[in-house]
C-alpha cells in the first residue's frame, strides 16, 4: 500500500509559521498518531523548495538560514525526504512550507513545467495530497504588503505594490496560479482548500483545525502549544515610518533631499490609487469561481493603510535613524528613534524597537 505525502503549501500569512513550529515541537506525539514529520529538511521544510528554485531558476531571493543551499544540493535533499518516507512505518507523512507557492511566482513560472516534472518523478511512488488555507484577497494582500515591507527595503506604497501584483500576475493576489499548478500535477481531487478565518477555524486555531480534519482527525489535547506570536506583522500605524526608512535606505547622502521632499509633499508620497478598484474586483471575481473561493470585493477604504502618527513624527524618526547610523551605536541609542517627541505609546514603542532591531541586524547599515 502506497504511503500518502501531505504537502501543506500555505498560503502565505495564514499561520504557517505557527503550524510549522507546532509540528516540529510535537513531531514525536504526531508520529504516535500515525503522522510522520520528516526531519532531514529542517523546521518548515523550506529546503525542499529553496533547492528546487536554485537548481531550475535564477531566482536569487534570500531566505533566512538557507543561504548555503545550492542548486546542486537538490537531488540530495529530495532523496533524503524519499528515504524518510520509505523508512517510516507511518502511512501518512506531512511536510509544510508556504514556499511551495513560490514555485510559480512571477520570477520562476517559466520553469514551472520542468520543476513539476522533477517533483512528479521524485514522488512517483507515493500518493500526494495538497493542503492549502487561503485568506480573503483584500486581507491577504494587505498582510503580504506589510510582510514585504517588514523584511525588505521595499519603497512602494500599498497601492503601488498592488499595481505591481496585478501587472506581474503575482501569486499573492492570483492564487489560481499555484492551485492550477498542483491541480495539473496531482489532480484536482488531490487539493483540499480551506478558508483561513479565525471565526471558522476549529477552536479558533489553525493547528486544531488542520489536524481535526480528515484524514488526520487528531485531537490535540495534551500536545504542546508555545504561547507566543511568530512572524508578527507591522502594525498599520508603523507602516508609514518603515516606508520612510526604506525610502532613504538609511543612506546619509539621500537624507536631506528626501526630508525636503517629505516636507513639501507628504500627501503625494503616500497617495492611494483608487483606480485600482475595478481591476482588483474583476480579478477577485475571476479567481473566486474556479475553486469556489470566498472572496469579497475591495472598497476604497481597503486601499488606504491608516496611521495615527504625524508627518512630523515620521520625519523625526527618519532623522534620528540617520543619527544612529552615523554614530554606529545602535543598541545604546535605539530609544532615540522613539523618543518623547515622537508621540508613541509604550506598546507601539516596543513593537517598533523589535522591527528596527530586525532591520538594522539584517545588514541595512
Amino acid at each position: 500500500m502506497k504511503k500518502t505525502l501531505f504537502i501543506h503549501i500555505g498560503s502565505f500569512k495564514t499561520g504557517t509559521s505557527a503550524l510549522q513550529d507546532f509540528i516540529s515541537v510535537n513531531k514525536d506525539a504526531l508520529q504516535q498518531e500515525g503522522v510522520y514529520i520528516p526531519t532531514s529538511t529542517g523546521k518548515g521544510h523550506h529546503e525542499l523548495v529553496v533547492a528546487l528554485l536554485r537548481r531550475f531558476t535564477d531566482f536569487n531571493a534570500r531566505w533566512a538560514g538557507y543561504d548555503s543551499i545550492k542548486g546542486s544540493d537538490c537531488d540530495n535533499i529530495w532523496n533524503q525526504l524519499i528515504k524518510e518516507i520509505d523508512d517510516t512505518s507511518c502511512s501518512k507523512v506531512l511536510v509544510s512550507s508556504e514556499l511551495f507557492c513560490d514555485i510559480v511566482n512571477e520570477h520562476c513560472r517559466d520553469h514551472s513545467q520542468e520543476i513539476g516534472e522533477y517533483i512528479s518523478n521524485k514522488l512517483k511512488n507515493v500518493d500526494v495530497k495538497i493542503i492549502c488555507y487561503f485568506r480573503d484577497i483584500k486581507q491577504y494582500a494587505k498582510s503580504m504588503y506589510k510582510e514585504l515591507l517588514k523584511v525588505s527595503s521595499l519603497k512602494l506604497n500599498y497601492s503601488q505594490q498592488l499595481c505591481e501584483f496585478i501587472n506581474n500576475k503575482s501569486i499573492h493576489i492570483y492564487p489560481n496560479i499555484y492551485l492550477d499548478f498542483y491541480s495539473n500535477l496531482f489532480g484536482r481531487e488531490a487539493l483540499s482548500i480551506y478558508e483561513y478565518k479565525k471565526s471558522l477555524l476549529y477552536r479558533g486555531s489553525l493547528e486544531h483545525d488542520f489536524f481535526k480534519r480528515e484524514p488526520f482527525n487528531i485531537s490535540l489535547d495534551g500536545f504542546v502549544f508555545r504561547n507566543y506570536i511568530l512572524n508578527e506583522s507591522i502594525p498599520d500605524s508603523l507602516v508609514p515610518i518603515k516606508l520612510a526608512l526604506n525610502q532613504v535606505g538609511i543612506k546619509d547622502v539621500a537624507f536631506n533631499r528626501y526630508l525636503s521632499d517629505m516636507l513639501r509633499s507628504s500627501s503625494e508620497e503616500f497617495s492611494v490609487d483608487y483606480s485600482l478598484l475595478e481591476k482588483l474586483n474583476t480579478m477577485v471575481d475571476e479567481e473566486a469561481d474556479k475553486y469556489d473561493l470566498n472572496f469579497t470585493p475591495f472598497v476604497k477604504e481597503d486601499l488606504d493603510i491608516k496611521s495615527n502618527i504625524s508627518q512630523e513624527s515620521m520625519i523625526l524618526t527618519v532623522q534620528n535613524a540617520i543619527i544612529i547610523k552615523q554614530n554606529r551605536n545602535i543598541e545604546h541609542k535605539l530609544d532615540l528613534i522613539l523618543g518623547p517627541k515622537g508621540g508613541f505609546n509604550i506598546k507601539v514603542k516596543n513593537k517598533f524597537k523589535k522591527l528596527l532591531s530586525h532591520f538594522f541586524n539584517k545588514g541595512h547599515k
